[in-house]
């Protein structure tokens, strides 16, 4: 059963890995940044969202526009983990921010 659950995750990160993959912010999520991260507002659904640094930098991408690629291109130089493990990490966050409703992703 976990294999199936994670087979079906890895394939939900496949939409998010093209690399024009463009990722619009849903229009009822706010969002405001300081020194330690960043908070998310769903006003749809009233819950707050914390993010870390990494998480922030990420949003921060996706505020300006950035495509999936350009993400990770971006952030290559500023970590030290293999390009496939940073690949994996956006992946994951993206899809988590997806799952949730706070953005949407299309090729």
């Amino acid at each position: 059963m976990f294999d199936l659950i994670r087979c079906v995750r890895d394939h939900q990160f496949d939409s998010a890995s093209n690399m024009n993959t463009k990722i619009e912010i849903n229009s009822e999520v706010r969002s405001t940044a300081g020194k330690d991260g960043a908070v998310l507002l769903d006003l749809r659904k009233g819950v707050y969202y914390s993010l870390n640094g990494l998480g922030t930098r990420i949003w921060t991408e996706i505020e300006q526009g950035s495509t999936f690629h350009e993400i990770v291109n971006h952030l290559a130089g500023s970590f030290a983990v293999s390009s496939e493990q940073l690949s994996h990490d956006v992946k994951k966050f993206i899809f988590d921010l997806e799952r949730k409703g706070l953005v949407r992703t299309s090729a």
